[in-house]
């Protein structure tokens, strides 16, 4: 691991396993990768070239620890690195085919919480990702850049025990509200062919912003005010559109309002009543 002060540290602090497998893809054993120091280099290049006679291949499994810096972390030869020039002197062509079945930074465990229960979308670009090496000469290099933003939810509905920290009370459980961080990451990778030793490096960038989310209870009495002006929304807006449909219905029809409640009524005949002459004669 290589950070941006120039610090350079080989089998990090963490838990690495090193799965060795067939041809096939089965398991044959698990080694600590971590653990492997001061290893005679002899010994090294024999096992190194019967397992690339057998075609053999290895898994890597675990956690290693990062400071919140830019830098990197890579896989490469720094342990053994004669060993790897005589391998490649002697004929022998190192595959760097890989597959990427799972990166993430964080908590496991704050991840899962943050999408099922928090809403979240922590992912993981590069997990589930193959690279095949195809290069017709010298060593694969493959530069990988991730650009990763922290987020943090904290749930103020109930309380948990939390470590103290204030100082002097270190180790100390004080009632606090769980706090969860989540890592997200954006990648993209570059493709070089070197005289070098092969290596694969994730490029790490931290963003200086952090996404804060508070998860809190809302009263009654501020639920009320809210349901009530939902309420009083909906009715303000029922009135509205009820004085706009009953004008404009006045303006297409002038005689729309002018017609009495009950209906229209019957109109008085014009005809006029004809009346005869009558004469009267004394007697």
């Amino acid at each position: 691991m290589v950070d941006v002060t120039g610090v350079h540290e080989v089998n990090i602090e963490g838990r690495l396993h090193k799965h060795q497998l067939d041809v096939n893809g089965k398991v044959k054993g698990v080694t600590d990768a971590l653990k492997q120091k001061d290893r005679n280099p002899d010994v090294v290049f024999s096992m190194a070239k019967k397992q690339l006679e057998e075609k053999e291949g290895c898994q890597l499994e675990g956690t290693v620890k990062l400071h919140k810096v830019p830098g990197n972390f890579h896989l490469s030869s720094h342990d053994c690195p004669e060993t790897v020039i005589k391998l490649i002197q002697s004929g022998y062509r190192i595959d760097f085919t890989h597959n990427i079945n799972h990166l993430s930074f964080g908590s496991i465990d704050d991840m899962r919480m943050i999408n099922y229960f928090y809403g979240g979308q922590i992912t993981n670009e590069l997990s589930q990702t193959e690279f095949v090496q195809n290069i017709p000469f010298g060593s694969l290099m493959v530069n990988y850049y991730l650009d990763i933003t922290e987020e943090e939810y904290v749930d103020t509905t109930y309380t948990v025990q939390v470590p103290s920290s204030e100082p002097g009370k270190d180790g100390e459980l004080v009632s606090g509200y769980p706090t969860y961080q989540g890592f997200n990451y954006r990648s993209m990778k570059q493709i070089m062919i070197s005289n070098m030793l092969p290596t694969l490096i994730w490029n790490v960038s931290i963003t200086p912003i952090k996404a804060h989310y508070t998860l809190s209870k809302e009263s009654w009495s501020d639920f009320l005010v809210r349901l009530c002006g939902i309420i009083g929304g909906i009715f303000a807006a029922a009135t509205i559109f009820e004085g706009i449909v009953r004008n404009g219905f006045c303006l297409i029809m002038p005689d729309f309002d002018s017609e009495p409640a009950n209906g229209p009524q019957k109109q008085p005949s014009s005809r006029r009543a004809q009346v005869g002459s009558v004469q009267m004669t004394p007697q």
